[in-house]
């Protein structure tokens, strides 16, 4: 794929205006930084926690990393859709066949807001979704749901 096209979407908020920006280049994200809030929490540990982990996913052909962004330089969420890792079964079809959404992930103050969805729909606004299969797997582990404020009824 031949630099696709960036697109943005601009969230209001009540924590401010958030852009929400697709194919997030390697050297962009560089002058990024992380929001306090992605790191490890007592029953929860973000899958990507460091800005080289977005970089490398940015550089991989077909890639879209999409960031939620805060100032222009804070990331308060991210989405990644990428190939599947080599040793995964999904490669088995061949090569720019499987795409994954890897991961989508907000600052848990700001998971009201829809930010996710925003974050989902730009990383499946991709020139090639037509030509793929896209697939998502939901591992519980990876649920942050000390944030989630359950209730029991």
């Amino acid at each position: 794929m031949k630099d696709p096209i960036q697109k943005e979407i601009v969230r209001s908020t009540p924590a401010g205006p958030i852009q929400i920006r697709s194919f997030c280049t390697p050297t962009e994200i560089q002058s990024y930084r992380f929001d306090d809030q992605f790191g490890t929490h007592a029953q929860y540990k973000s899958i990507y926690t460091k800005r080289e982990t977005l970089e490398r996913h940015a550089g991989q052909a077909d890639a879209n990393v999409v960031l939620a962004l805060k100032s222009r330089e804070q990331i308060v969420g991210f989405g990644v859709f990428s190939h599947p890792e080599p040793d995964e079964r999904w490669t088995e079809l061949g090569p720019g066949i499987m795409m994954e959404i890897k991961a989508v992930e907000v600052s848990r103050n700001l998971r009201a807001f829809k930010i996710a969805g925003d974050l989902v729909r730009l990383m499946l606004e991709h020139p090639r979704i037509e030509q793929m299969i896209a697939y998502m797997v939901g591992y519980s582990w990876t649920w942050d749901l000390d944030a989630t404020n359950p209730t029991s009824a």
